[in-house]
């Protein structure tokens, strides 16, 4: 039924104008020529668009489509820290493991404490008067 009102609005708007519904849709219709759906990509140069299940390392599977046959990921939406709320930490390739080696696990306490001993040792230094030399010919 709206299709109906808004042809009639159209023709009402056209014939106003003094164009006839006819010679309108002839026109737009050169102008903007409909491409049929089976022409729109060119035949044999296109990979397959299939659907594929995606594999994350957490476990979890999901069903998409893509070019490609199979699909892993690293991290989903279902393990990655922003949707999660969690902090994660995944060790790719060792990088964590080396980090931590090569600069030490600090927890936000032992930094505290750290930070603490070195204003202690600094201050320390600064009240101990520097002995003077004196030059002897």
């Amino acid at each position: 039924m709206e299709g109906a009102v808004e042809n009639a609005v159209e023709n009402a708007v056209l014939e106003g104008l003094g164009v006839k519904l006819d010679e309108y849709n002839a026109w737009y219709n050169s102008v903007f020529p409909r491409v049929p759906k089976e022409l729109t990509v060119k035949e044999g140069i296109h990979p397959k668009y299939q659907e594929v299940e995606v594999r994350c390392a957490c476990g979890n599977t999901f069903k998409t489509r893509s070019t490609k046959p199979e699909l892993h990921l690293e991290i989903c939406s279902a393990c990655h820290p922003f949707f999660t709320g969690r902090q994660k930490l995944i060790d790719t390739e060792g990088r964590v493991e080396r980090f931590t080696k090569k600069f030490g696990a600090q927890t936000s306490e032992q930094r505290k404490t750290a930070a603490k001993a070195k204003k202690v040792t600094k201050a320390a230094g600064a009240t101990a008067k520097p002995r003077k030399t004196t030059a002897s010919a």
